[in-house]
């Protein structure tokens, strides 16, 4: 996905939760896995596992709009119940 841009909920979502831009252009550049929102066909969930400094894993993802030109992303957050999903 080259053209998306970030939504204000998206980049305060970032910053509280101590995620960075590079890591979330990473991720849309490259997601292990892409899931239709099974809620929302105008929305997708890109997501990858990552582990922390610590050697923790944990699951990053993100929700973005495909139907809004360029594609919005509507916010990001990190889980550690990576089975979850």
């Amino acid at each position: 996905m080259d053209s998306y841009q970030f939504s204000n909920h998206s980049l305060e979502q970032m910053q509280v939760r101590g995620i960075t831009e590079e890591l979330v252009r990473m991720l849309i550049k490259n997601p292990e896995q892409s899931l239709l929102d099974p809620f929302d066909s105008s929305k997708m969930i890109l997501q990858s596992i990552f582990s922390d400094s610590n050697a923790k894993m944990f699951l990053v993802r993100i929700f973005i709009n495909v139907s809004k030109k360029p594609t919005m992303v509507i916010t990001v957050y990190t889980t550690s119940k990576i089975d979850k999903y």
